[in-house]
């Protein structure tokens, strides 16, 4: 047998070109993948004939074809596996077309999914992180757009006066118009007496004020002035405080129902469309005329005292603070120097009326015809005059003054609402001392060994901890609220303040120019004296 192997090499080594010339010339031109099957079948065949492969691996001559068929062996544990775990079925065809045309494309979508999952992964993280913020962002959104898509007008009109004497009462007709939701009909109206009108702000007031809602304030009550009507036998008297108190109710309402969430409360909705008489308020001096000014007086005092306790870390509010203080004490000065020029248009216009009388007294006993005619047609002016007088003060007050004393009053709702802060903050504080204290407590019961009051003092701990966290995000959340109110009110502020004084400068030149034509209508006439 080895005789025999050793011939067959021999006749390999001398006839290596016949075989490759071959296998070039013809398989390859053919096919090209069957060239390394033939040549790894040929030596299969030859080596397993002779059944001694250890004469193979040291022959040189012998060594190509393993090394091919080593090849082919080691990419089919590669090549394999890879398609199994993307597609269920096996893939048939040569291992090099599935290297080639498969392999590449099964790579993308493994990429894409590890990509694919951290973001998705950051976002469910960031979502659970901001819930909060997320859910109140929204909110938010919504009020502002519910400012724009719904329409309200609230007219509060027809004062009239029922019972006599003490009992004696204003009410008033409130007609509505709106497209907000929660009202049953588009249009209604209803009739108010004075006391509901504290009775809803009482409510209202209690709901929401402590959350940093900025609740437009009451209209003040007034006893002069209600004295005046109660007692007063003619329609007339306290006619001026009527329609004063009637615009100031009608302008309450109208800031009530511009507030994206008070408009939605169950009892203003009530207020404006349930024809029913509502119960009889209680304790409404409080919140009104001498009890009111008390109450303005007491807040600002608990402020007073509870800012000294508080050291404000945050700039806005501490701004703001101080924008406000300033605001008000400016706005007082300005409600006060509009109520002196009130004062004396008053007293221009009731001394051209006695002017006007003068004059047409005057021109009764005039012998000369002409300048008796000219004195009477000159109280005509006056009397018309003292009339344009007379509503330049009611433009004075109800466009200008009145919408100055609201901005007081509201200040003073706003500093209600910092208060509120304050007070949450005293909370919150309150809260981390009394927890410092509880862990001090544990740590002496842990030192001492007493463990039968170790258990209550950890539960105690517990539920402070529970309280500070509770309290801080009170705070946070109160916070959050009275900067997104006052950034509402001083966007409705420009918007407000600009409406009003380009109103009340139409007023006045409408006016000016009214009186300009009287005495150009009254200049031909002084002209036409004669002797």
């Amino acid at each position: 047998g080895g005789g025999l192997w050793f011939l067959r090499v021999v006749e390999m080594a001398t006839e290596p070109p016949p075989l490759f010339d071959e296998s070039d010339n013809d398989e390859v031109a053919s096919d090209p993948i069957a060239e390394p099957a033939q040549a790894a079948n040929l030596f299969d065949v030859d080596l397993t004939k002779e059944d001694t492969p250890e004469p193979v691996s040291k022959d040189p001559l012998l060594q190509p074809p393993p090394v091919e068929e080593k090849s082919v062996e080691e990419d089919k544990p590669v090549v394999e596996p890879e398609p199994e775990p993307v597609k269920p079925k096996p893939q048939s065809g040569g291992f090099f077309d599935d290297s080639d045309s498969e392999d590449p494309p099964k790579e993308k979508p493994i990429t894409e999914k590890v990509t694919d999952d951290k973001p998705a992964n950051l976002d469910s993280t960031s979502e659970a992180d901001s819930g909060q913020a997320k859910q109140s962002a929204p909110e938010e959104e919504e009020e502002e757009e519910e400012e724009d898509a719904f329409d309200v007008e609230i007219c509060v009109t027809n004062p009239e006066k029922v019972g006599d004497g003490m009992g004696a009462y204003i009410a008033y007709r409130i007609a509505t118009k709106t497209t907000i939701p929660g009202f049953k009909n588009p249009e209604v109206s209803v009739r108010r007496r004075f006391s509901d009108f504290l009775g809803l702000h009482s409510h209202m007031a209690a709901k929401y004020a402590g959350q940093g809602i900025i609740v437009p304030p009451a209209p003040e009550k007034s006893a002069m002035g209600m004295a005046k009507i109660k007692f007063s036998k003619s329609e007339e008297g306290g006619a001026d405080f009527i329609e004063k108190r009637r615009a100031s109710l009608e302008r309450y309402l109208m800031r009530t129902a511009t507030h994206p969430k008070l408009r939605k409360d169950p009892d203003f909705i009530n207020f404006l469309e349930d024809p029913s008489e509502l119960p009889k308020a209680k304790e409404t001096s409080a919140v009104s005329g001498a009890g009111f000014m008390r109450l303005v007086r007491n807040v600002g005092d608990s402020i007073s005292k509870m800012a000294s306790k508080m050291s404000e870390s945050d700039e806005w509010f501490e701004e703001k603070a101080s924008q406000f203080d300033a605001m008000e004490g400016h706005l007082k000065k300005l409600h006060k120097a509009i109520e002196t020029m009130t004062n004396h248009r008053k007293n221009l216009a009731a001394t051209s009326t006695t002017m006007g009388n003068s004059v047409a007294m005057l021109a009764n006993v005039e012998e000369n015809a002409s300048i008796s005619k000219a004195l009477s047609r000159l109280s005509e002016v006056e009397v018309k005059i003292q009339e344009l007088h007379d509503k330049q003060v009611s433009k004075d007050t109800f466009v200008f003054g009145e919408t100055v004393r609201d901005h007081v009053n509201l200040i003073t709702a706003i500093k209600t609402a910092f208060s509120m802060r304050e007070k949450a903050f005293s909370i919150w504080t309150n809260a981390q001392n009394t927890l410092t204290k509880k862990r001090e407590q544990e740590t002496k019961l842990k030192a001492a060994g007493k463990q039968d009051k170790l258990a209550q003092a950890q539960q105690e701990v517990t539920e402070w901890e529970e309280k500070v966290d509770e309290g801080q995000k009170e705070f946070e959340r109160i916070s959050k609220t009275i900067k997104r109110e006052v950034n509402q009110y001083e966007a409705k502020k420009v918007e407000e303040f600009k409406n009003k004084i380009v109103n009340y400068l139409e007023a006045i030149m409408q006016l000016q120019q009214e009186l300009i034509e009287q005495w150009e209508g009254y200049l031909p006439e002084a002209k036409a004296i004669t002797a």
